[in-house]
């Protein structure tokens, strides 16, 4: 399977979808940038079931907001989404194709067993007035949102915890990526 180039405006749909989807965000020229390039490549080649996309940046000035909407700090960035859900980013040169294709295979992995408990979601009644609960919450503290170290913590916490069937939460129902981000909202389990 071949990289495919894709455009900012296009990019949120390519990485919004199920299954696993790497993005390489680049300029030229750029050996590191290459060198990801090639490490991605080589993970395509194998059997994983893998979307890769590559964005390579041409003018920094011109196209600085979409840097900052993807916190792209440095070059090459690559992040790793499963479900539409950032899992991991990488900054910077990084050790190659084992390196990259070791995290990517564990995150197939994980994808697969999390695919087989998906049932162990809640149930629509437990789910909407979780929902209901949390709204509230919300909108009474005026939408207020969480800082980017809080939503980071809440998110790798959530990661670690069984209950997490991404994108949701099995205890809550909840869809974790838009949970964390309010500062209002708390974790049933008690966990963040």
């Amino acid at each position: 399977m071949e990289i495919l180039q894709v455009n900012p405006g296009e990019m949120e749909d390519r990485v919004s979808g199920t299954g696993i989807s790497l993005l390489l965000v680049s300029i030229t020229p750029c050996e590191p940038c290459a060198s990801a390039k090639r490490a991605i490549e080589a993970v395509t080649a194998t059997e994983l079931e893998l979307s890769a996309f590559q964005y390579d940046v041409r003018d920094g000035d011109r196209e600085k907001a979409f840097l900052e909407k993807w916190e792209i700090l440095s070059f090459p960035t690559m992040i790793l989404f499963v479900d539409g859900i950032e899992i991991e980013r990488w900054r910077g040169f990084f050790d190659g194709p084992t390196d990259l294709a070791n995290r990517t295979n564990m995150v197939g992995v994980l994808k697969n067993s999390l695919e087989r408990y998906s049932g162990n979601l809640p149930d629509q009644k437990k789910t909407l007035k979780s929902f209901a609960k949390t709204g509230l919450e919300v909108a009474k503290s005026g939408f207020q949102l969480a800082n980017n170290k809080t939503r980071q913590t809440r998110l790798e916490a959530c990661k670690q915890c069984s209950y997490f069937k991404p994108p949701k939460c099995a205890a809550c129902g909840c869809n974790i990526s838009i949970k964390v981000k309010f500062s209002a909202t708390e974790c049933p389990l008690q966990i963040w």
